[in-house]
């Protein structure tokens, strides 16, 4: 029998996910949009092209935030004793 999740829940993260591994999977997840949006981008020209463009910016600003994230988190983590 298959579980059914809330109407506002696309996905569910498996209990025990370190916040260290949601940050990692995050960040290689944004790696692979901005990849995507950039090879869009090649393939159009004008609006649609700058369109494109502004996501992979955006895309990269957040996996600046979550390398930052993790960066600091495993600082934090060395200092521990």
């Amino acid at each position: 029998m298959l579980a059914t999740l809330p109407s506002s829940q696309l996905f569910l993260v498996n209990p025990g996910v370190t916040t260290a591994q949601a940050l990692s999977e995050a960040s290689h997840l944004l790696a692979c949009a901005s990849a995507s949006a950039h090879e869009a981008a090649e393939r159009h020209s004008g609006a649609e092209r700058f369109a494109e463009l502004a996501v992979v910016h955006l895309v990269e600003m957040a996996k600046a935030l979550v390398d930052t994230a993790l960066e600091n988190q495993h600082h934090a983590e060395r200092a521990m004793p």
